[in-house]
């Protein structure tokens, strides 16, 4: 059997990234959010039931949107890759500097992905610790910088400063 060239090649790859990134990013953010909602201690408020519901609906929501986002935005950054591995020829200059700058591309809509979760958990969780007995700054705190962690775990990047 012969190596695959040209479509194939390209089509064998990004299924193989594709699944790589997505199932490592969504099993992150799954162990991130269990982490959050059942492992660590939290401040007290009221109706913890519902905070953690909530932080639920907006967890599915925000990956419900957040993977097709992800996934048009680096396909649409790699598309001039796909054409020259068509193609079939030697790469143009510019042709072989995107490819080595896919991985910072990557690394740059992942680092969106997750930043955009964590400033998301942020103000949620601000807004459901107003009141008397609650602590909004601790709660708050604490999900961002698990968050930005497990951004920097799966990423490879720093978060940036709060």
């Amino acid at each position: 059997m012969s190596e695959p060239i040209g479509r194939e090649l390209w089509r064998r790859n990004v299924r193989r990234s594709a699944a790589a990134i997505v199932a490592s990013n969504a099993l992150a953010a799954v162990v991130v959010f269990v982490y959050l909602s059942w492992v660590v201690p939290v401040p007290s408020v009221a109706r913890a039931g519902r905070v953690t519901f909530l932080n639920l609906v907006v967890f599915t929501l925000y990956l419900a949107v957040a993977f097709p986002i992800g996934w048009v935005w680096s396909i649409r950054g790699v598309r001039p890759i796909r054409d020259w591995t068509g193609a079939g020829r030697e790469p143009t200059h510019g042709e072989r500097d995107l490819v080595l700058r896919a991985p910072l591309h990557q690394l740059q809509i992942l680092a969106a992905g997750w930043g955009g979760a964590a400033l998301l958990f942020f103000a949620v969780n601000v807004a459901m610790s107003r009141g008397p007995r609650r602590s909004p700054r601790a709660m708050s705190v604490n999900r961002w910088s698990t968050v930005t962690r497990g951004w920097r775990r799966t990423t490879g990047a720093k978060p940036p400063r709060s």
